[in-house]
């Protein structure tokens, strides 16, 4: 019902299916009809206490204190307006995954290759090094591409004043929002939007918190948020917030550290990464004048198969045999390793039979790996081969 003249009562609303329940089935009508008859989900309103939020959108089921709690924080698009990055139109040709070129190490960066944001899969908290796009001369390859196409780069390759700058991303797709920082400094994409504030731990403390996820997932139901979307979030004040993201931040150098496809793994070993995000999602939630909650590092153990790959990389020359990470083979010394990086594997012969490249020195590491952790496999192998 829609009213064309001003009203002095409250007006009301009613939604009989809960918005979270996303059930099909065939007593769905039922219940909705019996939940309208008994006032399920009925909410009285009032119109002008909407406008608070911009764009005036009909959220009848806040209750005053979220309006209140509303209004009294700034809103990101107030002091980080959030900013779409580059569309290269054409990703196979552009970008590349970390492992695939030569060189790359914890600085991010190798032969006018450079870190990359692009959509979150699942990622909260942190964003790990795990794309990059060919940058070289600032990106003249692909500006030329979108001037032949479309006659103008910039509106592909948008907001270039933030590109290398350290912010916080945030989901774009997907039914829960989700914030996480930039790890190294980065070209983020049109699927990496981003915020760049002066305080990061504060914005992506406020970000991931319960309250503001329940806030944008209100003023977008959908499962795509905009930059629109993240510049009506409020940026709440979270205490201890450089404390929680340093703390934080350690875990998922620890996780990094033992993670293989991370340009910053070390060695296999356990990773605090799963409860120190829970430990984290609890600490911005607490109410408020409580105390940080204490962190008690707890360690997921690594499978049986991250030694065994750690092996076959330190026999090929991909890792170093000390626990130092990946190595370069255009400077390292790789005498520990098998000749050019290839191992060599005759199936006909026999379990113990090492004339293969199995014998070679380079492999001792593997076979006392395979000694050590083959019976924690799940498989019906018996050797090696």
């Amino acid at each position: 019902i829609i009213h064309r003249a001003k009203h002095s009562g409250a007006s009301i609303a009613q939604s009989p299916t809960p918005r979270d329940d996303n059930s099909r089935d065939n007593e769905r009508t039922r219940r909705k009809r019996a939940a309208t008859l008994c006032h399920v989900g009925r909410h009285e309103f009032d119109p002008a206490a909407l406008k608070v939020v911009p764009e005036w959108p009909l959220v009848y089921w806040w209750d005053a204190r979220r309006f209140e709690s509303y209004a009294s924080a700034p809103l990101f698009g107030e002091l980080a307006p959030a900013a779409k990055g580059i569309c290269t139109s054409d990703d196979v040709r552009y970008m590349r995954r970390s492992w695939e070129v030569p060189g790359v190490h914890v600085a991010g960066s190798a032969h006018g290759w450079v870190p990359s944001i692009h959509g979150a899969k699942d990622e909260r908290w942190f964003e790990p090094l795990n794309l990059l796009l060919t940058w070289r001369a600032n990106g003249l390859q692909n500006k030329v591409m979108h001037e032949f196409r479309w006659g103008s780069h910039s509106k592909r390759v948008q907001n270039q004043h933030y590109y290398f700058r350290l912010g916080v991303a945030f989901s774009m797709i997907g039914a829960n929002f989700s914030a996480r920082a930039h790890r190294y400094p980065s070209v983020f994409g049109d699927k990496g939007s981003s915020v760049f504030p002066s305080d990061r731990a504060s914005a992506l403390c406020s970000m991931n918190s319960s309250e503001s996820r329940a806030i944008l997932e209100s003023l977008n139901p959908s499962i795509s948020f905009q930059v629109g979307d993240v510049n009506r979030l409020p940026l709440f004040p979270i205490a201890d917030a450089d404390e929680i993201f340093a703390q934080i931040e350690a875990a998922f150098s620890i996780h990094e550290a033992h993670r293989e496809p991370s340009v910053e793994f070390k060695q296999p070993g356990p990773s605090p990464w799963r409860h120190a995000q829970d430990w984290a999602q609890l600490a911005v939630d607490r109410p408020a004048e409580t105390p940080l909650p204490e962190y008690v590092e707890e360690l997921d153990p690594e499978p049986p198969t991250d030694h065994l790959s750690y092996a076959l990389g330190v026999a090929l020359g991909r890792f170093a045999p000390d626990g130092t990470g990946i190595l370069d083979p255009s400077t390292a010394d790789l005498s520990h390793a098998l000749p050019a990086g290839i191992l060599f594997l005759d199936s006909t012969l026999d379990r113990e039979d090492h004339r293969d490249s199995l014998g070679h020195p380079a492999c001792e590491p593997l076979i006392s790996a395979w000694r050590t952790y083959s019976r924690q496999l799940d498989t019906k192998r018996k050797s090696l081969r």
